[in-house]
Formats: structure tokens, C-alpha cells, sequence
């Protein structure tokens, strides 16, 4: 079952091949994923989303769909793929760890690396939090039989959970985000998971930064206004220990009433590969709606800062002066 899969991972592995061979590469996938291991009956069925305190996990119909975005869905498996290749090359002993967090319904982004590693090189840990989820899991890896490649399923929240020593694993890769960092778990997952990897482990994403931009007339980011608010770098900065720093932007007030302002993000993956401005509904413009309150005010000076909570994001509010 799972050789089905192959001509359309070899296209996604092919950097020659065209944008069109590449969508329908990852609609094929998520075509016989879904007749595999049907995640459509919870459109009728009523499963939602699940809210914890510190953001929300998207039930499976809506992380399958995921694969949809098939620019995302590329660049994170040929991350993930170089990131294995550059780990084994480094000859250590045993198998290659790999912490996959957060995997949907089909933990589709470590397909490709099953066709280019052999379970004699890695292994992988899976994490699903959502009940209704991890079902769906466990029936994917049992009908392609990809036991040989898995070291443990876990139902677990990966902001909390907690490795052995001699468990740690070598990569650790999560896309549990949305657009400018907001509602889902990547930020809470990445400080619980980073501080686990081992010695010269890598995590996926590299980073992800978040800036304040103005758009032109033709949603082009204006060069003369592009200011950065955080870059969340796993190992460089305070954001390991929590510590979200508030940055303080200066905005012409007459300008707030266009509604020009927006978040624009950059996922920067795996060294050269990144997912930059609008190639990708995670890095899709997200308006600054909450400047317009103080369009009245005449106010100048702003603070953004990060925030964890049962709806993580990005907050302004007027600086103080």
C-alpha cells in the first residue's frame, strides 16, 4: 500500500518539477490518504476543534486538508528529508530519532522520508493530542504498514510532554501554526520540545518571523514600511525561556483609517528552505484589525508583543508615553 504512494512523492522530491506537478502531487496524496483512512465523516458528525489554555489543536478533518496547501506541504517534506540526510551523514551509532508532533490524521509530512531511509536508519515518535484524531492515526500506520518506521504513538499534549534522557530525539519537527503565530500550538509546543533535543539536534521550523508591513494598492509589501515584531528562533533568544520581548512601532495615525497595516510572515524550515510573503496560507497577509479601535485617538506609538493563552497571538495596545 504504502509503494502507492511513491510516483507522486518522487515528484514532490524533484526540484525540477512544475508548481502544477507538485499541487497535484499533494492532492493524489491526500486523495488516498482519505481512502485509507476517511476523515469526512466528521463533517456531519460535529468534531471540533480542541481548546486548551494555551492555543487549540485543529481536528483531523481540517489538518488533512492541510496537504491542500501544497507549497507548505512540499517545502516541509524536503526539509524534513534534507534535515534526516544531513543528521545520518554525521555517522553517529544507532537509529536516527525523529519527534514527529502534532501529525494529523496521516503524519504526512515524514512520507517521503519512509522512501528514502530504511527503518534501519530512523525511527519516529508520533504526537496527537486530539482524541478523535489519534484513531485516525493509528489506522493510517496499521493499512500502509509503517510499524517498521515508528518508535512509539503517543496521545499526548507536546506542550507538556516530557522524554526520557535516553530517549532524546535527534529532530524534532512541528507545523502546528497559523498565520502570524496565532490560535494554534506551535510557540508553547517548540519551548516544551527544543530544550529536549539532544546534543546538535535540529528542529523544523528553523524560525519564524512576524513583521508589522504596509501594503501597496497591489498587496505588495511597501520597502518603506516593513518593520519586524518577533523572530521566534529556537536556541538564539529569550523566547526559550518564554519571554516574549514587546516591540514599540511608531504609526502615522492618519493612516490607521485605510486599513493598510497587516502581519506578514516568513517560515524559514530548513536552511534554504522557507515559505516567504503570500506563498502559503500561513504566510497569507493577516490585517491589523485591532489598530483601528484607536483610530480616534491619535495615537502614534504602539507595543506588539506575543502572548500565550487559550488564544495565542500577536496583542497591541497603545504605548505608554
Amino acid at each position: 500500500m504504502l509503494h502507492s504512494f511513491k510516483e507522486d512523492i518522487t515528484t514532490i522530491l524533484n526540484p525540477l518539477s512544475s508548481q502544477l506537478d507538485l499541487r497535484n502531487a499533494c492532492y493524489s496524496i491526500m486523495h488516498r490518504f482519505e481512502s485509507i483512512s476517511s476523515v469526512e465523516e466528521q463533517r456531519f458528525t460535529g468534531v471540533d476543534d480542541l481548546y486548551e489554555n494555551n492555543g487549540k489543536a485543529i481536528c483531523a478533518l481540517d489538518a488533512a486538508h492541510c496537504l491542500s496547501d501544497y507549497t507548505r506541504t512540499v517545502r516541509f517534506m524536503n526539509g524534513l528529508c534534507r534535515a534526516i540526510g544531513d543528521k545520518l551523514k554525521e555517522g553517529q551509532e544507532g537509529k536516527l530519532h525523529i519527534c514527529y508532533a502534532g501529525t494529523g490524521p496521516y503524519a504526512a509530512l515524514m512520507l517521503p522520508s519512509l522512501f528514502l531511509f530504511s527503518p534501519q536508519e530512523i525511527e519516529f515518535t508520533l504526537m496527537e493530542i486530539h482524541p478523535d484524531t489519534y484513531p485516525l492515526l493509528l489506522n493510517t500506520i496499521e493499512k500502509l504498514s509503517l510499524s517498521p518506521w515508528i518508535r512509539q504513538v503517543l496521545k499526548t499534549d507536546a506542550t507538556k510532554y516530557q522524554f526520557n534522557e535516553e530517549e532524546k530525539p535527534d529532530i524534532i519537527i512541528s507545523e502546528t501554526m497559523q498565520l502570524a503565530l496565532r490560535k494554534e500550538m506551535q510557540v508553547p509546543i517548540t519551548l516544551n520540545l527544543y530544550p529536549q533535543l539532544k546534543q546538535g539536534g535540529l528542529f523544523i521550523p528553523n524560525s519564524i518571523e512576524v513583521n508589522i508591513s504596509r501594503l501597496t494598492k497591489d498587496r505588495n509589501i511597501d520597502p518603506a514600511f516593513n518593520k519586524p515584531l518577533i523572530k521566534f528562533e529556537p536556541g538564539s533568544n529569550d523566547w526559550d525561556k518564554g519571554i516574549f520581548t514587546p516591540s514599540s512601532i511608531s504609526i502615522d495615525p492618519v493612516t490607521i483609517q485605510f486599513g493598510v497595516y497587516y502581519y506578514t510572515t516568513i517560515v524559514n524550515i530548513y536552511k534554504d528552505l522557507s515559505l516567504n510573503y503570500n506563498e502559503s496560507s500561513l504566510t497569507v497577509p493577516l490585517e491589523v484589525k485591532s489598530l483601528k479601535q484607536y483610530k480616534e485617538m491619535g495615537k502614534s506609538l504602539f507595543l506588539f508583543q506575543y502572548q500565550i493563552s487559550d488564544e495565542p497571538g500577536i496583542f497591541c495596545t497603545i504605548a505608554e508615553t
